[in-house]
């Protein structure tokens, strides 16, 4: 009888594995301890296509607009590549967020209110001062609330992306502030 694993199995060995809250078998290997798992195939490739979350997608530009991408993948101080699949990114999600469009800022690429000049995280950060609440933001803007829902709901959509920044912001103290603008004077209303 063959003891090899069936081929769509893959044996795998390391100093300290566990399957699905349950140790796997302990083996004694040149005198240290190994745990060894059977892991099928099947699941190891949907794992690496979880990790990877890309695909190779090729396209034609004309001439003039591949040097417009050259150009703005020196000035973003990225590969050409990833330049490309950041615009498309960004295209897809405007299109998702009719509200939202993307500008280079000092922090890099961000998400704007459309015809505004505050990005998603200035308009959260407001929102939350004002407990969340849409219309009162809108309110002290003076803008319709629709503004200020679009970047709410981008914000839910991509935390990872907007919650960092309203997180350092509101870390800033007014002495940090005074530090960077001299002038600064602080205000009571």
């Amino acid at each position: 009888m063959d003891a090899r694993p069936p081929p769509h199995l893959v044996v795998a060995a390391c100093s300290d594995f566990a399957t699905r809250g349950k140790r796997a078998p302990a083996t004694e290997a040149g005198g240290a301890l190994t745990r060894v798992a059977v892991i099928c195939i099947f699941c190891l490739q949907r794992l690496h296509k979880e990790i990877c979350m890309s695909r190779v997608v090729s396209m034609r530009l004309k001439e003039a607009e591949a040097d417009r991408l050259l150009r703005l993948s020196r000035r973003l101080r990225r590969s050409v590549s990833e330049t490309a699949a950041l615009l498309v990114s960004e295209k897809l999600r405007e299109e998702e967020f009719v509200l939202i469009e993307f500008r280079s800022s000092p922090l890099g690429r961000q998400p704007y209110v459309k015809g505004t000049s505050l990005a998603v995280w200035e308009v959260v950060l407001l929102a939350r001062q004002l407990g969340m609440d849409a219309r009162r933001a809108a309110e002290h803007l003076a803008w319709p609330e629709e503004r200020v829902q679009a970047a709410l709901t981008y914000a839910e959509a991509y935390p990872e992306e907007v919650e960092p920044l309203v997180d350092k912001a509101e870390a800033v103290t007014f002495d940090q502030l005074k530090r960077r603008l001299p002038w600064l004077e602080r205000v009571s209303v």
